[in-house]
């Protein structure tokens, strides 16, 4: 499997939950309570 670096960019959301914006990829923006999970949400897409 070959391994993608992408550059992300953190959002603190009002609700205390965070987003993952993925510029380099349009419409990729999972969300997660944590910022640990909003990334590994990104990671699976």
């Amino acid at each position: 499997m070959k391994l993608l670096n992408y550059r992300i960019l953190l959002r603190k959301e009002l609700d205390e939950g965070h987003t993952v914006i993925v510029p380099s990829l349009p419409g990729c923006i999972p969300y997660g309570d944590t910022i640990e999970e909003a990334i590994e949400k990104a990671g699976k897409h």
